[in-house]
């Protein structure tokens, strides 16, 4: 379990460096301890995740209890119906008017929750920017694509058919190799033997075929 918290918390600090410059990890100066987790809690976080935040960027220690205590007396209730899509679709055709037409649905999701308080899922928000932006949509979709980079590396054929070879195989329908399942199918179709239709019919033509294989081993 404690390696579980540093992975989560290392995830955490290495986060800060593509953070949008509207999180209250950054604009915190200034802000009571309280209105810092209210932010967090606007965002969207889990209780989990604002323990997490708080005391990695702000050196705030509270248990899940004085958390809990603390969203009640601000009146910071979670809720699962969306807000209005016309709120949601206002909001966004004023972001498209400044600074939010250069960024993506997740960075507008998160401008969503922090600074208009909105409830709405990523989902929404990625298909009303497809009706309202489908230029900046595309545009930002080519911009990501030529910053790409080509790991590729020439690969020799031997390599390529010893990998194909040890790694690409497909297993038996059966669950037995090849050989046993050739060999079975011999001896089915000169013994006049059924596939089975139940488990108890399956088990009775494994024994019988290990039986059959093994007089035919002592034959040789």
């Amino acid at each position: 379990m404690a390696f579980v918290y540093l992975v989560f918390f290392a995830l955490i600090c290495s986060a800060t460096a593509v953070m949008p410059n509207y999180s209250p990890a950054i604009q915190a100066d200034g802000l009571s301890r309280d209105e810092i987790i209210e932010k967090y809690f606007h965002l969207g976080l889990s209780n989990a995740e604002i323990l997490g935040f708080i005391v990695n960027f702000h050196g705030i220690r509270l248990s899940l209890r004085q958390l809990k205590r603390i969203l009640r007396r601000r009146k910071c209730k979670r809720r699962n119906d969306q807000d209005n899509l016309e709120d949601v679709v206002c909001a966004i055709e004023n972001e498209l008017k400044g600074s939010g037409s250069v960024i993506g649905y997740r960075s507008m999701h998160q401008r969503l929750t922090n600074e208009y308080e909105l409830v709405v899922t990523r989902k929404t928000v990625r298909l009303v920017l497809k009706i309202l932006d489908p230029d900046g949509v595309e545009s930002r979709s080519r911009h990501r694509l030529r910053r790409s980079q080509d790991y590729l590396i020439p690969v020799d054929i031997d390599e390529r058919e010893i990998a194909e070879e040890m790694c690409c195989t497909q297993p038996s329908p059966r669950g037995c190799s090849d050989e046993f399942n050739a060999l079975a199918e011999m001896i089915m179709e000169d013994e006049g033997l059924q596939m089975p239709t139940n488990a108890n019919e399956g088990k009775s033509l494994y024994i019988t075929l290990l039986r059959l294989i093994e007089e035919t081993k002592n034959d040789e």
